[in-house]
């Protein structure tokens, strides 16, 4: 196998584990970026190699990068080049489906990767936490685009943190018992942080992991899961101090660490009458998703969209401090606002596509996995700007083309069967 493609596969490790472990931090390195530029380089150098899922779901996807790109040779007439290949790149990141489709003979290797990383995850990223309660200072430490190094997502944390519990659970990290113990303590402890200050992080994480429990119930691998779950309020209660010592604010939502927070988080969830910032956060985004409805299903732009390199929230005439927020918090909105509905309606069929195999039997537990944690992105992306940037939109990627090979090995066993 070719050097080159070796090299390449330690560099794609070590870029998602940095991003990772350090998010919004590095976005500004544009190390996913070059990444992406290098693997589709080498897609196209060993083309010969490249063998792609062959399903409905991967063709769509393929039609769906032919439609960006002939959306954003019209967005050149319109906007600068710079604002057009940023707003592309929510589709354009699906590149690494094919990518990951080209390194197949190295997903045992990027698969061992991906444990070493999450298997320091938790206490790195506890850390930090710790670190920023105990001195604000590093609240504020910028290394990349002023963006704090040490400011994590919260949507995405929670994704990661499912990532995570799934390997733990199922024996793919490598710990010692004392070890496997302090690590569910310390995820314990990370999701009542970001469950604190994101909601949608908090259900991308229960739907997530309530899917994968419920297909492997009546597995003997799931029996013994749950006499461990036995032990979950003991380690809550540990876990719990921990969390309240930590003192820590989002001065953008006015939201801080604390039983009271937390609690409001969980029934704001059904329960809408709950007055203040909770509540305006979901007028906010209501109003601004019903004007793209009111102007694509309802309006003019129904058959094309806004485009790309368009500032939708300027556009949109929504109330912003600055103008760096560009897109809705919802990647389903924001394909329907650029795009319209005719492609919009076709990114929804592929999301069906996608998770179909669930409702049928014998999906094994590895594509499991991979389902639940697509199905938790997609969760986060319905209520963040999560998937237009690399942080959540590179494992995302990734995830999706391992899902899709591993359905493909399945066809492949099903048929010599």
């Amino acid at each position: 196998m070719s050097v080159l493609l070796q090299l390449y596969v330690r560099l794609f490790i070590v870029v998602y584990g940095l991003y990772t472990f350090f998010n919004r931090g590095v976005a500004y390195t544009y190390l996913a970026e070059i990444t992406w530029l290098l693997g589709i380089v080498l897609v196209v150098r060993y083309r010969k190699q490249l063998y792609l899922a062959r399903d409905k779901s991967m063709l769509i996807l393929l039609v769906l990068l032919g439609l960006n790109l002939v959306y954003m040779a019209r967005g050149f007439l319109e906007y600068p080049v710079m604002e057009v290949v940023r707003d592309s790149f929510m589709l354009n990141y699906a590149g690494f489906v094919v990518i990951i489709a080209l390194l197949k003979p190295f997903h045992k290797q990027i698969l061992s990767g991906f444990a070493v990383v999450y298997t320091w995850f938790p206490w790195l990223v506890g850390a930090i936490f710790l670190l920023r309660a105990w001195n604000p200072y590093w609240n504020e430490v910028a290394l990349f685009g002023g963006i704090p190094l040490f400011v994590y997502k919260n949507g995405d944390l929670a994704v990661h943190l499912l990532i995570s519990t799934i390997l733990l659970l199922t024996g793919k990290l490598q710990l010692k018992p004392r070890m496997y113990v302090l690590q569910i303590i310390i995820t314990a402890y990370l999701f009542l942080l970001t469950a604190t200050f994101n909601r949608g992080g908090m259900l991308s994480f229960l739907v997530g992991i309530s899917v994968y429990f419920f297909y492997i119930r009546k597995t003997d691998f799931a029996k013994s899961i749950f006499r461990y779950l036995r032990l979950a309020p003991i380690l809550l209660l540990i876990a719990v101090p921990l969390y309240t010592a930590t003192k820590i604010e989002d001065k953008t939502q006015g939201r801080n660490t604390g039983l009271k927070q937390l609690e409001q988080n969980f029934t704001s969830i059904v329960n809408r009458n709950i007055e203040g910032g909770l509540n305006d956060n979901v007028l906010w985004r209501l109003a601004w998703w019903g004007k793209i409805i009111d102007y694509t299903i309802l309006g003019p732009y129904i058959l094309h969209g806004k485009g790309l390199g368009v500032n939708l929230s300027v556009d949109d005439d929504i109330p912003m401090e600055d103008d760096s927020l560009r897109s809705p918090h919802n990647f389903h909105m924001n394909i329907l606002a650029r795009f319209g509905l005719p492609i919009a309606l076709l990114w929804l069929l592929w999301i069906y596509l996608i998770f179909k195999p669930l409702f049928k039997e014998g999906l094994t537990t590895q594509r499991l996995f991979y389902a639940s944690a697509i199905l938790a992105f997609l969760v986060n992306a319905t209520f963040d700007v999560a998937l237009e940037g690399p942080m959540a939109a590179m494992p995302f990627w990734i995830f999706v083309g391992l899902y899709l090979d591993e359905g493909a090995h399945e066809k492949l066993q099903t048929t010599l069967s």
